[in-house]
Parts: C-alpha cells; structure tokens; sequence
C-alpha cells in the first residue's frame, strides 16, 4: 500500500526582503533609504518589486546627478545618468540590492560675492567701487582683497587720514565688507613780508591761511613816507602744499638827494592848448623876431651914411 502525502506551496510563509535607495554626495552618503517585502520562503533567490516614488533623484546644492550605480547580490553594474537606468519603478530586483545615486561638484553652480571701498573726502563718499567675484555656491562668503583695490586716490586740498577696517591687500574678508578711506583737508600758509630796499621789515608779517588748491590773494599795504618799488613772488594763486612767501619791497620819499625837491606838475587839463592858440603864439613870434631884424637893417644903414 502507498499512501502519498500531497503538499502544496503555502504562500503563507514568507521570508523577508528588501532593497537600498542611497544617494551619495562626493563620496558621502547622504541619505538612505530601505524598503522591504516579502517573498515564499523557498524563492532563491528572493525578489522584490521596486516600488513607486523610491527612485526620485535628490536635490543638492552645488552638486549634479552623475551615475546611478545598481549593486545586486551576485554583480555590480555602473549605469550613466543619461541613459535609462537598467532599473525602474515596478521591477522586480533581488533582495538585498542597493540603489545608488551618484552625485559630484558641478562647478556651473555659483553665486557671487563682493566687497566694497570707499573712499570719503571731509565725511562725504567721493569714490566707491565694489570687487566682485564669482564663486563655487557652496564656497564660504569670504574672498580675499585684490592687489591695488586699497591705492589711496589723490584729491586737491586733502590728504589721506585712515582706514577703517585696517586692512591690507590679500586680507580675507566677509562678503559685504566696506572698506572705508578717510581723507581730511590739508591747509598752508602764505606769509606776506613788507620792508624797505635793504631788507628791513617795515610792517608785522601778514599771514593768510588757506585750503590747499583754494585761491589766494595779496595786496600791498600803504605806508606812509614809503612807495612800492618791488614785489617778489606771485600776488595771486593757489595754495599749495608748501607755505608761499611774498615780498613787497618799498623805498622812501626823498632818498635821492640831500633837499626833498619836489617837481611841479603842470595839469593841462586845467589849461588846455589848442592848435589854434599854439599857432597865434608862433605868428607873433615871428612877427616879433623880423620886426627886430628890420630895425637892425636901419640902424646899421645909418650909420654908413655918417661915414660916407
């Protein structure tokens, strides 16, 4: 007699299953995710199906998707990004298969960042220019000052007074700095000297203080028994970074002998010739001389005929 026991497969028992969805960040694994099932306990090798929403690419600032890699129990396949990935939403894979998004650096990804100088003549911004640079996204907000960005600039009258922050080429900074360079008015003398011709000083020094690149102006001073003879230096200009010095040089009335003489003056505005009186005066001169001469003549006859 044979009795035949007849088993049938019970899908009931199970063994448990599952895959790997990693996405992994210039070598370093960002995140993971692990999703399980069920298979027969017999199935070898056991399957699972990939399920909907669990092969979505991430999103990394700074970073771009490259390969998608599928690592199986038994092999490892690299697949390109740009092609179809060997797997898919609803594939049935080996459990124990890792999903692995590759990620790497993609330089198109930048952002910009900046500082600024300034440059304030008497508190007021005259000049401002901003150093930018394009950077990485993911690079720190720091960039390094460029060589001549902090060449003080040159402005009539002022000179250059501080920085602030102090700070000198090739520095690091945050991005935003403003570099501030003050500069404050700078101020000279022109000092004005009266004597006479032997160089004694006559009057106290006049002193006028003024902006450097403002204009000047110096003017003699009467003095009295004293005339102007000569000046040295320039009256009118502009102060400069150097103090001027002006010379008015006098001499004194009546220095030439050892009696003041004073020459008289004939205003002839007062007593105006005209052509018609200069002419009169002329013809009664003349007149004058041949009335002379005639008598002469007669006189001279006379006398010759005493004799003859």
């Amino acid at each position: 007699t044979t009795i035949t026991l007849t088993y049938v497969k019970d899908e009931t028992v199970t063994q448990n299953t599952s895959y790997t969805v990693q996405h992994v960040v210039d070598g370093e694994v960002k995140d993971t995710n692990t999703y399980t099932g069920t298979a027969w306990i017999n199935d070898d090798p056991a399957m699972i199906t990939i399920v909907e929403g669990s092969l979505v690419q991430n999103t990394y600032t700074g970073y771009k998707l490259v390969n998608i890699i599928v690592t199986k129990p038994t092999r490892t396949r690299m697949l390109r990004a740009t092609i179809t990935p060997e797997v898919s939403e609803g594939d049935v894979i080996p459990s124990g298969t890792t999903i692995s998004f590759i990620y790497e650096k993609d330089e198109s990804q930048t952002k910009e960042i900046k500082y600024t100088v300034e440059h304030k003549v008497d508190g007021i911004i005259k000049d401002s220019k901003d150093y930018t640079k394009e950077v990485w996204v993911n690079d720190p907000y720091t960039l390094e000052i460029e060589a001549n960005s902090l060449t003080e600039n040159e402005y009539i009258g002022y000179k250059f007074d501080t920085m602030n922050p102090e700070l000198k080429e090739g520095d690091i900074v945050d991005n935003g700095t403003v570099i501030t360079l003050n500069y404050v008015a700078v101020y000279s003398k022109v000092i004005i000297h009266y004597v006479d011709i032997e160089g004694n000083s006559l009057l106290e020094n006049l002193i006028l203080d003024g902006q450097v690149g403002s204009d000047y102006e110096a003017t003699a001073k009467e003095i009295e028994s004293y005339s102007l003879v000569d000046t040295k230096g320039n009256v009118t200009g502009k102060f400069t970074e150097n103090d001027i010095e002006i010379t008015f040089v006098y001499d004194q009335f009546g220095t030439g002998g050892d009696e003041d003489i004073t020459p008289e003056i004939v205003d002839n505005s007062t007593n105006p010739q005209t052509a018609d009186s200069i002419l009169n005066s002329a013809l009664l001169l003349s007149l004058s001389l041949i009335g002379l001469l005639s008598g002469a003549i007669y006189l001279k006859k006379e006398d010759y005929d005493k004799i003859d």
